[in-house]
């Protein structure tokens, strides 16, 4: 029998009943990211001050001494990339209903706005302090919204950011995450490239020929 794999006393994994299959563009990813950052708070016991969410595909090209001391500078700060300006009139060929099943995103309707509060778009990659972190996880407008949230397409881009921008600490946010991301141009393919290039899970629009984006390699 092969033997367990060891890991330095500072990696952690969530639990196997914590984690979560994720979908491009579902609130699966969202899901997983809090589960995460509750097991983070709670499931060690080693303290921290910042939450830093990047992808498995990022490469950090700072020290931690480097990324240390600049987030010491202002420890209060939200770093979170996300528009300055509220979305108040959702396209309605984009603004659908959606639900994740069979490992997959699906479409089956439109979506009405939210009552009460304005959304906003932003980054799912970001750098937030440790209370920040609590307030997402235990405070009743981040729950209420979930409900809201769990159908929105892209939601890893809508809740984070519509929550930093609606909550206590709206006024600590600095406009940038410290990664740098460069887009391939599925979106913008011609259409007889289409069906040989695209990824059709990310066709979730209702026009076929319009597909969401993942950053290049």
């Amino acid at each position: 029998m092969a033997a367990e794999p060891k890991f330095a006393d500072n990696v952690f994994f969530v639990p196997d009943d914590q984690r979560v299959a994720c979908n491009w563009g579902g609130y699966s990813i969202v899901e997983g990211t809090l589960n995460a950052m509750r097991f983070a708070l709670h499931g060690t016991d080693r303290f921290f001050h910042y939450v830093i969410d990047i992808s498995g595909a990022h490469y950090p090209i700072k020290s931690n001494a480097e990324i240390r001391a600049y987030l010491a500078q202002a420890p209060h700060k939200i770093y979170m990339q996300s528009q300055n300006q509220a979305i108040h009139a959702p396209l309605p060929e984009m603004w659908n209903y959606h639900i994740e099943c069979d490992d997959a995103v699906h479409r089956i309707g439109r979506l009405v706005e939210p009552r009460g509060i304005e959304m906003f778009m932003g980054s799912q990659w970001f750098s937030v302090p440790r209370h920040f972190a609590h307030w997402l996880l235990w405070d009743d407008l981040p729950t209420k919204y979930s409900h809201y949230a769990r159908h929105v397409v892209v939601a890893d881009e809508n809740f984070f950011a519509t929550m930093a921008r609606n909550s206590p600490f709206c006024g600590d946010i600095v406009t940038k995450n410290g990664v740098y991301l460069h887009f391939d141009r599925w979106e913008n393919l011609k259409a007889e490239e289409f069906a040989r290039d695209v990824d059709r899970r990310k066709c979730l629009s209702r026009d076929p020929t319009h597909c969401g984006r993942s950053p290049t390699t």
